[in-house]
């Protein structure tokens, strides 16, 4: 599974289209170098080779996988039963995917939300706390600006 995780942009690069075609039946335009200009080669660490163990417990484990000044991804394992609890600062939201398993996010005030893999949820900075609970065992990503 390969995940993008990307800022709001009006701006697209189009570096290969898997052979798709566009509306009028001709391949669509590709932007190789405008995307190699765009790159900015060096400017951010590497991954860690090996995603950084930041919290087990109850549960649940928690592994940085990618962190920068703009943001950070976790990998999220929740064995079923269990959740993750937590209540965004009321300045940035989270953003939820499962990559397998299947979850529901739980919040006062709301019905539960039931997520299964290969789906996404975007937790509101103002959403007050939230639960991540496991139905089954799940993997999950979670993303927040620091």
């Amino acid at each position: 599974v390969l995940v993008e995780i990307q800022q709001c942009s009006d701006t697209t690069y189009r570096l290969y289209d898997w052979d798709r075609l566009g509306a009028n039946g001709e391949p669509r335009e590709l932007h190789i170098e405008e995307a190699l200009e765009a790159i900015q080669f060096g400017r951010y660490r590497s991954v860690p080779e090996t995603p950084r163990v930041t919290a087990a417990d109850g549960g649940v484990r928690t592994e940085t996988v990618a962190e920068c000044e703009h943001f950070a991804v976790e990998r999220v394992t929740i064995e079923a039963g269990s959740s993750f609890e937590s209540t965004p600062d009321g300045e940035t939201f989270e953003a939820w995917g499962v990559l397998s398993g299947t979850a529901s996010v739980e919040s006062t005030g709301a019905p539960p939300l039931a997520l299964e893999a290969v789906r996404f949820v975007l937790l509101p900075a103002t959403m007050g706390a939230f639960g991540f609970r496991a139905t089954t065992d799940l993997v999950a990503l979670r993303t927040y600006l620091p």
